[in-house]
């Protein structure tokens, strides 16, 4: 970020030894350690909130184009007038319902159910299994 290189960082280390001490070195570095940690700590919070303000107003955007897609999608739908809408249902034939009543069809079940011809069926084919080695 700032491009410091070690040779420019032992430099201002020996300068602030020299001009603040070796008494009140330490407590400055940890003084300066609180700093950069506040500092990166707001960082982070700002940046997450810019996030969470992105992310909500996409879910606003989209959630704006979804109802005009739903809008538009209901103006182009047919409609469907229910009550004028009526069906002719035919009741099942009931057991107390004599045989004769019923077509022909469901009266007497056929006979013999239809087959091929044996001359003309040919045998499957075996599949070819080769050897394990």
């Amino acid at each position: 970020m700032f491009d410091i290189a070690w040779s420019e960082l032992l430099l201002i280390g020996a300068v602030a030894l020299i001009f603040i001490g070796p008494k009140e070195l330490p407590g400055l570095l940890v003084n300066i350690g609180r700093w950069v940690r506040r500092a990166r700590s707001l960082a982070s919070e700002f940046q997450s909130s810019l996030d969470q303000a992105v992310r909500e107003a996409e879910v606003d955007a989209l959630k704006q184009k979804m109802n005009a897609a739903v809008m538009e999608a209901e103006k182009q739908m047919p409609t469907i007038d229910l009550p004028s809408f009526s069906m002719q249902l035919e009741a099942p034939p009931s057991a107390e319902q004599p045989v004769a009543d019923l077509p022909a069809a469901e009266a007497a079940p056929s006979p013999e159910p239809a087959t091929a011809p044996a001359a003309e069926a040919e045998p499957l084919p075996s599949p070819e299994i080769p050897p394990r080695p």
